[in-house]
């Protein structure tokens, strides 16, 4: 059988908890090649051979001389490796997504490949990748957790091919470095090459943003449907991400005196977003829920927050965080994000209760007319920078010429009738 903590990671995830940073990434690792008891039955779960060989020092493509990681197995040669990136002066999210993807393959490779890391070849980057679009269920989490967490799980469902691209491309990195460091003395996956498959992504249709309006123009009864409202206005006006939405504060605010007063927002891309009347009306009825719930309820503690820091779209209520199964957090980064001092909220937060207004604005639909509305929903809240009138034209022009696209703006009449509109008035203009 195989070593404790990876045999009974799936079942027990608590035994190879924490990818919050270097060191407790590491012990993991440790842990994933050390004999134990099985938790579940109580006996021996590999015999020293087994472990022998999912260890790696007898590996197919291992190097018989000396390497520059000085390893003699796989999980010091991984060592090495995860202490190497964090040398690359690479950002935290680049780095959360190398540890999370090789943590995945290592969890594969011993748990249901049976191999060692070094004996891994083209035909298993195959297999490999056949796995993660189809998933077996007991590698799937039911909702999202801490790491921590009895019901972690090293997956959410079947990643999509960008996902599995990502994937691959950090698993290859992995090898390449360890025949270049002499740790292998053939490179697994020379020859191996994952072949992207074009993924249809479609926009929100204007018929989509005529529902959404109509949802909009009733939905603010209350203080949370007023938040709503704010947040979604803010982002189809400016075309913001999550992550800029929630890092917004009044100081953002940049104050416009021509064509027109009024406000606008400095986006990533360094380009002036002005804020319309509709939705600067939104944030002001946000902004005064807020200060009436900060003098009458516990987010009074925000009462002596500067101007200039009050976030724009803000905390309502304070709460606590619910968390599924009974596992307690190891290290302080794997705690749940929690209430800046300022009331600023988190990505997650936005996106849900956003993702719950699509939700009920869908209520009305028919079943499939539903998920294909709520899958454009889905992607636009992922990026609304990326539906913006210039790129929609940009891709109506691709279009035409006959270059492969496979964005769809909206409806095929809609598109010929925008495409149309857009020779005509090229032609005016020479």
């Amino acid at each position: 059988m195989l070593p404790a903590p990876l045999s009974a990671r799936l079942a027990h995830p608590a035994e190879f908890a924490g990818k919050a940073n270097q060191q407790l990434y590491l012990e993991a690792c440790d842990r994933a090649l050390t004999i134990d008891q099985d938790p579940c039955v109580g006996s021996p779960v590999s015999s020293a051979n087994e472990d022998e060989l999912l260890s790696g020092r007898e590996g197919t493509f291992r190097s018989t001389g000396k390497n520059a990681y000085m390893a003699e197995n796989d999980l010091e040669a991984l060592r090495a490796w995860i202490t190497s990136i964090h040398q690359r002066r690479l950002s935290d999210a680049t780095l959360d997504t190398y540890r999370r993807e090789v943590e995945r393959f290592m969890l594969w490779a011993v748990t249901e490949r049976k191999t060692a890391m070094s004996s891994i070849g083209p035909t298993d980057l195959d297999a490999y990748e056949a796995f993660l679009a189809a998933p077996p269920a007991r590698w799937q989490a039911k909702a999202r957790v801490r790491h921590a967490s009895i019901e972690w799980r090293p997956l959410r469902g079947p990643l999509r091919p960008s996902s599995i691209a990502v994937a691959m491309k950090v698993v290859c990195l992995l090898y390449r470095d360890w025949f270049d460091a002499g740790y292998l003395r053939a490179n697994p996956i020379y020859g191996y090459e994952f072949k992207l498959i074009p993924q249809s992504k479609y926009w929100l249709t204007s018929k989509d943003w005529q529902v959404i309006d109509s949802q909009l123009r009733v939905h603010h009864n209350d203080v949370a449907a007023r938040r709503t409202r704010a947040a979604l206005l803010l982002m189809r006006c400016c075309h913001l991400r999550q992550q800029e939405v929630v890092a917004l504060n009044f100081e953002s605010l940049v104050r416009l005196q021509s064509p027109v007063a009024g406000f606008a927002i400095s986006a990533s891309d360094g380009a002036l977003r002005p804020i319309d009347d509709e939705t600067w009306t939104a944030i002001e009825a946000h902004y005064a829920d807020r200060v009436r719930l900060i003098a009458e309820t516990n987010l009074g503690r925000f009462e002596n927050v500067p101007d200039a820091a009050v976030p724009l779209i803000g905390a309502i209520v304070v709460t606590g965080i619910r968390e599924v199964g009974t596992a307690q957090p190891i290290y302080a980064h794997d705690f749940p994000s929690k209430l800046t001092y300022v009331g600023r909220i988190d990505e997650r937060t936005l996106s849900r209760f956003v993702g719950k207004f699509f939700e009920n604005t869908a209520c009305g639909m028919g079943s499939q007319e539903a998920d294909a509305f709520l899958a454009r929903a889905k992607s636009w809240l992922l990026d609304p920078s990326r539906q913006t009138p210039e790129r929609r034209r940009m891709i109506l022009r691709d279009k035409a010429l006959g270059n492969p696209c496979h964005e769809f703006v909206d409806e095929p009449q809609q598109e010929r009738l925008e495409l149309l509109q857009l020779f005509k008035s090229s032609s005016r203009i020479l």
